[in-house]
């Protein structure tokens, strides 16, 4: 089974988009939380094969 892990970060944080893109994340949505005033990004990524540890 493939596994991933997804994160979010707010959409002016640039900082954090490029750290977390130099590590294998990609951009997946936006999204507006209702608790927040800022949209955030949707980010994931792939994880390796846990059965080849």
């Amino acid at each position: 089974m493939e596994q991933s892990s997804s994160l979010d970060t707010a959409e002016g944080a640039h900082h954090l988009i490029r750290y977390y893109s130099a590590r294998g994340y990609r951009h997946v949505d936006y999204v507006q939380w209702n608790e927040t005033n800022y949209r955030s990004v949707l980010m994931s990524k792939k994880l390796g094969d846990p059965s080849a540890v």
